[in-house]
């Protein structure tokens, strides 16, 4: 075959070969698209570094921020978390200097408040803030105040937004202690899977309607969901739901939040395995309790 007969015959070659190539880069860019759809909600917003939880003052623990935020909405975040803070050192402020005292030889009081980051994306930032406080009323008291905020807008989360419409759910606002927090969730299928999980003696408690306030934990891979506005001669029925990703699918909350969840999961599964451990100092001889 001469030079100019091979030439011909490849490019005879190469003409039928195009179409089937065509088809290829079609079905290549269809997959590549889907794919990218159906993990749209996660990639959306990538893991964010929070600073180490500071102290207001002894025992009272700061909302942390984000460190070095690169967009607006990470920047409102951290201006509702500052303002947050501000107003929070007040009513600590006027708790212990006896403003809220029943009495007026009511001396000082107390106040402590544990912060915990449960989730730092993707997409939600979660925080949870646990208060034990006495302010000279009738009993010590305890509350929880949760933070849920979209990353991708900087705003806390709608949770009636994140829930089928079919399943009925809205919002309550008008919780005690909720005033700072994001609003719970009023959802009848929750509500009969906590009380359904609670002990035998708090049914009555969850005979009218609650809201729940909720929060994603990375740590567990879960949905946490927590009664709110419980009397508190009722506070022993006040206890942690952890809902599974199932669970919360069968609930009706959205795939977007669950996927999030799935994959904040997976990074701290990974983040504990690759962290250093830290030899323990060699025992030295045991002091008994009241040896002194």
């Amino acid at each position: 075959m001469t030079s100019r007969g091979v030439k011909t015959f490849f490019a005879k070659r190469v003409a039928r070969s195009l179409p089937v190539l065509w088809l290829l880069i079609v079905v290549c860019l269809r997959g590549l698209a889907q794919s990218s759809r159906e993990r749209g909600h996660v990639e959306g917003g990538a893991p964010i570094s929070v600073e180490r939880v500071k102290q207001l003052r002894e025992n009272v623990d700061a909302w942390p921020l984000i460190v070095h935020p690169t967009n607006a909405a990470e920047q409102r975040i951290n201006e509702t978390l500052a303002n947050l803070n501000r107003k929070f050192a007040k009513r600590v402020q006027d708790c212990i200097s006896g403003k809220f005292a029943w009495s007026k030889g009511f001396n000082e009081g107390e106040w402590g408040r544990t912060v915990k980051v449960t989730m730092q994306g993707p997409r939600f930032l979660s925080m949870v803030a646990s208060d034990d406080f006495y302010c000279g009323t009738a009993h010590p008291d305890d509350d929880l105040v949760v933070l849920v905020f979209n990353i991708e807008i900087g705003e806390q989360v709608d949770w009636s937004a994140l829930v089928g419409k079919s399943a009925g759910a809205s919002l309550s606002k008008n919780e005690l202690g909720d005033e700072d927090g994001t609003p719970p969730l009023m959802l009848p299928e929750l509500q009969a899977t906590y009380a359904a999980a609670d002990k035998d003696y708090c049914k009555d408690d969850f005979e009218d309607e609650r809201s729940f306030v909720l929060w994603p934990d990375a740590e567990s891979g879960t949905l946490v969901a927590e009664v709110a506005g419980l009397p508190h001669v009722a506070l022993p029925c006040k206890n942690e739901l952890k809902l599974t990703i199932e669970q919360s699918r069968n609930l009706g909350f959205d795939e977007s939040l669950l996927q999030a969840i799935e994959e904040a999961h997976r990074i701290a599964v990974v983040g504990s395995k690759v962290k250093p451990v830290r030899k323990q100092p060699a025992p030295t001889s045991a002091t008994p309790p009241n040896s002194r």
